[in-house]
């Protein structure tokens, strides 16, 4: 995925684009999540865009 400016308190309506551990969970790419931008962030950082398949805004 194209990185894009992630703002910490909005939220996103995200596919994963490879599973991605997070504590004790498991998000899995074949679900839809709605992820706050801190958690991206998080993501992003630990695993790299990579592992975003698509991320948009809310509405």
């Amino acid at each position: 995925m194209t990185p894009f400016e992630i703002e910490d308190g909005s939220s996103y309506n995200v596919t994963l684009a490879a599973v991605v551990l997070r504590g004790s969970r498991k998000l899995l790419p074949r679900d839809k999540h709605v992820l706050k931008g801190s958690v991206i962030r998080e993501i992003v950082e630990s695993h790299g865009w990579e592992a975003i398949h698509d991320a948009t805004p809310v509405q």
